[in-house]
């Protein structure tokens, strides 16, 4: 009895002819398949094995370290990001994780006072966020992981808190990781001790992992039931193992020590984030909340939310989606999360609550975005770059379009209204030629478009609409791009970015080194060097001047040499000289018409000038 000829097949070198696009980006087994088996041979990794895949990933995680690391001080630390510091060296009390505080006292011990120093550790732990999507990937399947990587190594919001000294970077990896984890917790092969080291590290980070752990706990316990009733009479699954049980719970409880140093960090590292989260969530928004919320979404996460409506809408009409069914935990899971973060963001109107909306909708955009890309790939390169051009040029042209009719002086509508003055029927007051010549700078590039699609839909048939999605896609990951490029390089007193719209003002630096200057000259005259701070004068100070020791008090009962009061105080006495410095700006967002918030949306205007605040170090003659 003869048996056929096997093959050898070797998995992600070759691609034989007529492949899918999964099998170019496919990953082998980096823990013990052939990639592991050559390594351990060689003792690195062939580069054969190297695929298209893992180079995304790599430059996924290139790119984050990147963006998370570059010129970490050039913004002097915030108000509260001051408190986090000073809390750190037990200076003052803060609602933080007391992952922050451990780790701000040990970087701060070993690098050195500095704000970058202040800052590294959560740039550092957020910047591994597109590792996070690995233990979902075999759920959701390779692209939409590889696309979701990369959409979150250069997510505006997620770069720009990860740049911070709170914990919101932190707090996204982790959550990212216990939701992937907890949605293949039946599997056998489920790595309950990273879970563990997820949600340890996840619960001292501060507020923003409970939108993930809530969005968890909820979907866990509505399937709970109906799983036990789907695998009853089938073999029990193996439990969480003792010892990683007993792990997480002793990393948990040490992390939450503030590493091992202060028992009561337990309180004030997970229970006073918690606290702070609820009342997210409870209590009535402030006048402006709302508003800010919904411009940090659309300004900071319009790709995001817009894909990941497609993905809803995909869902909805019963349309394929790789790798998942219409109800899974891991969805279910991540639009519990992005619910409860949106609705945050709502009512409290602050970026870190919109950072955390953005993972889970660049999630599920991703998986929208996978089924684009394999649609596209059964259609010409041609059409699809057709298609990309025409959005694209339709993009410019509406910019080009609206910008210039809310531009301050638009010259085209004078010389519009003036053709249509000849014709009569548009308009006889200056004010109807105005509207008129309004309306046709705007309808002109929408019937153009019009026509250009309706003509590109004749040609192409059934390419058309995909090619056109691909173009949307295309425009929106470009806007994407330039949104996180400002945020991170082009951020230093531009208060028309909404998630810095208060910054500390270069000059408290300024201020420092002049007072440093001034105490070594009174140490070397041996004169008096006692040195008051008004209380209502920003703590921000506190950070920068702790090493000169300065004391917050409101009257002094003598004349110190040094005082640092508001800069609308009066010369505190004839012998006292001062120097004014800029202490915080604060940015306006308060818009009167709809052209004002076009101009905030595409150009970062602001219709009113920031508000500055001052202060003025006085020196007392001695």
């Amino acid at each position: 009895m003869s048996s056929a000829p096997q093959r050898r097949v070797r998995s992600g070198t070759r691609t034989r002819r007529g492949a899918t696009p999964a099998d170019i980006t496919s990953l082998p087994d980096l823990s013990g398949g052939e990639i592991g088996a050559n390594a351990s041979k060689t003792g690195r990794i062939p580069l054969q094995d190297l695929t298209l895949e893992i180079l995304l990933y790599a430059f996924a995680l290139i790119a984050s370290l990147g963006l998370r690391l570059f010129d970490l001080a050039a913004i002097p630390l915030s108000p509260v990001e001051a408190r986090i510091a000073l809390s750190a060296m037990d200076v003052m009390p803060a609602t933080v994780g007391s992952l922050q505080e451990f780790g701000i006292r040990l970087a701060v011990e070993l690098g050195g006072r500095s704000d970058a120093v202040v800052r590294i550790i959560p740039a550092v732990l957020g910047a591994l966020i597109p590792l996070a999507v690995l233990p979902m990937r075999p759920m959701i399947g390779r692209t939409a992981a590889m696309v979701a990587a990369l959409g979150l190594a250069v997510a505006p919001l997620l770069v720009d808190q990860a740049r911070q000294a709170g914990g919101v970077g932190i707090a996204a990896l982790a959550g990212l990781l216990v939701a992937g984890l907890m949605a293949r917790a039946r599997e056998p092969r489920t790595s309950w001790t990273l879970l563990m080291l997820a949600i340890a590290v996840g619960l001292v980070s501060g507020f923003g992992v409970f939108h993930a752990l809530a969005a968890v706990a909820i979907v866990w316990a509505i399937s709970a039931r109906s799983a036990s009733a789907r695998e009853k009479g089938r073999p029990a699954a193996s439990p969480v193992p003792a010892p990683t049980l007993l792990l997480g719970l002793s990393a948990l409880l040490g992390l939450a020590t503030g590493g091992f140093t202060d028992i009561s960090g337990l309180g004030r590292g997970v229970f006073e984030p918690l606290g702070h989260w609820a009342t997210a969530l409870t209590t009535a928004p402030a006048a402006d909340a709302p508003r800010l919320g919904v411009l940090l979404l659309a300004g900071y996460a319009l790709m995001s939310a817009m894909a990941a409506l497609a993905f809803v809408a995909m869902m909805a009409r019963g349309r394929a989606v790789p790798t998942a069914s219409r109800a899974d935990e891991l969805t279910v899971m991540l639009l519990v999360w992005a619910g409860i973060a949106i609705v945050a963001t709502i009512l409290r109107g602050t970026p870190d609550h919109a950072a955390m909306a953005v993972v889970p909708l660049t999630v599920l955009g991703a998986r929208a975005a996978a089924a684009l890309i394999a649609e596209a790939a059964r259609h010409s390169r041609a059409m699809v770059l057709a298609g990309v051009a025409i959005v694209s040029w339709a993009y410019f042209l509406f910019t080009l379009a609206i910008g210039h009719v809310t531009s301050q002086d638009p010259v085209a509508i004078r010389y519009v209204g003036a053709a249509f003055r000849t014709v009569g029927f548009l308009g006889t007051t200056d004010e109807e030629l105005r509207v008129s010549a309004e309306r046709a700078l705007i309808a002109f590039p929408i019937v153009l478009v019009l026509l250009a699609v309706l003509y590109f839909r004749q040609i192409a048939t059934s390419a058309a609409w995909t090619s056109l999605l691909i173009g949307i896609a295309v425009v929106l990951i470009a806007n994407e791009v330039h949104v996180t490029s400002n945020l991170t390089f082009r951020v230093v007193g531009n208060l028309a970015e909404l998630p810095r719209a208060q910054q500390t003002s270069v000059d408290v630096r300024v201020l420092a080194a002049d007072a440093h200057q001034v105490i070594q000259v009174l140490t070397i005259n041996r004169k008096d060097r006692s040195f008051i701070v008004r209380p209502d004068v920003s703590d921000v100070v506190d950070w920068y001047l702790k090493p000169l020791n300065p004391s917050r008090i409101d009257v002094p009962t003598a004349m110190p040499a040094i005082r640092l009061l508001p800069a609308t105080e009066q010369q505190p006495h004839q012998r006292y000289a001062g120097q004014q410095y800029q202490l915080s700006l604060t940015g306006n967002f308060r818009f009167e018409n709809a052209k004002q918030v076009w101009r905030w949306l595409r150009y970062r205007e602001t219709p009113v000038a920031p508000a500055m605040t001052d202060v003025k170090l006085w020196v007392r003659a001695q």
